[in-house]
């Protein structure tokens, strides 16, 4: 109810949303290994990540429906996670819902087609922003030291993921869709640590 009233909101105040960046992350700050996984954690995270981004895709489809859009795109967020899983970080709600992400994009690519959707995924790694710095690049934490195997030597930033995230965004990218691309400083390319 409340991604239908905002987007009744937008459409009302400023006509129609034509781009859609789904973007939405939640990890709880302990590993907790899948044997101890309570249903409750599972299904607050996937809540969070997967289905928050469900709703938002559904209610931009049937906008673009409604208004008959022209090059509507959409972005949604994945991760690394979603691509491979870990042994440094127990993570099995996590890996699942930003796997499911990747999925949801290339459903929305496939059914937004005839639309005109363009629906794209951004998968990012290690970006250094104040809650990568809390948890995964802590000096205690285990990832710390996998970050210092990134190819390109240094950590994201949200300028790189931002600067994606606008060309997919934009007319540049008209023939693009269903991709997941990954912005980790090749770490996910060499499988470094």
């Amino acid at each position: 109810a409340e991604v239908e009233r905002l987007v009744a909101e937008i459409e009302v105040g400023r006509g129609h949303v034509d781009v859609l960046i789904a973007n939405a992350g939640y990890w709880p700050d302990e590993s907790v290994p899948l044997q101890r996984m309570s249903l409750k954690r599972w299904n607050d995270t996937l809540a969070i990540n997967l289905t928050s981004v469900f709703l938002c895709m559904r209610e931009f489809l049937r906008g673009v429906e409604r208004h008959k859009l022209e090059d509507p795109a959409a972005v949604l967020v994945g991760s690394t996670a979603g691509l491979t899983g870990s042994m440094t970080n127990k993570r099995v709600a996590h890996t699942a819902s930003k796997g499911g992400v990747i999925a949801l994009t290339r459903q929305l690519a496939a059914e937004g087609a005839p639309h005109g959707i363009r629906a794209n995924c951004i998968s990012p790694g290690m970006i250094d922003t104040e809650g990568s710095r809390e948890n995964l690049l802590a000096p205690d934490h285990p990832m710390r030291a996998i970050a210092a195997s990134i190819p390109l030597g240094r950590l994201g930033t949200p300028a790189d993921v931002v600067n994606m995230a606008l060309f997919l965004a934009s007319a540049r990218s008209t023939y693009i869709t269903g991709a997941n691309i990954v912005i980790d400083g090749g770490w996910s390319a060499v499988l470094p640590g």
